[in-house]
Parts: C-alpha cells; structure tokens; sequence
C-alpha cells in the first residue's frame, strides 16, 4: 500500500493564504467603497491597454478641442473682415 502524501502546515498556510488573501483584498476595497477588481487589474498589468486606449482618447480630444478652438478664432476674424468689406462697399 501507497502511503498517503500529507501536507505540511506551512503547505497549508500557504495554500490558505493562496485563497484568502485576494478574497480580503477584494471585500477589503469593497468595503472602502474602492473597486477591487480593477485596481487588481490595474497591479497585475491587465489594465494597461484600457488606460493607454483611454489616454489616447484623452489626447485626441484635446487635440481636436484645440482644433475647433482655432477655427473659431479664425471664423470670427473672417467675420470681421466681411463686416468691414460690407461696410466699405456700401460707401
């Protein structure tokens, strides 16, 4: 007959702590009213691709809010020279 293999208590705490410790973590942020699962996300890595996606975006958006900014400025200056043309063709 086989003997039996038997855990060691280290073995046991390690295991233990294997399961418990993400579980803690996880009721432990949730309890601070936190999201767990994506800081967890955001400690392993796994979130990296939706933070640079969304820092992109950010990017763009700036980029296009600085776009519309300046083609504003230059409507009103073209409105202004229209205004002035107008006025002296009336004369």
């Amino acid at each position: 007959m086989r003997r039996k293999h038997k855990l060691t208590g280290c073995a046991r705490f390690i295991i233990f702590l294997l399961i418990f410790a993400p579980i803690a973590y996880l009721v432990g942020s949730y309890i601070n009213g936190e999201d767990g699962i994506e800081k967890a996300k955001n400690i392993l890595g796994l979130g990296e691709e939706k933070t640079r996606q969304i820092e992109q975006k950010s990017s763009k958006e700036s980029d296009l809010n600085e776009i519309i900014k300046m083609k504003d400025q230059e409507i009103e200056l073209l409105k202004k020279k229209i205004e002035e043309l107008e006025t002296q063709n009336s004369q």
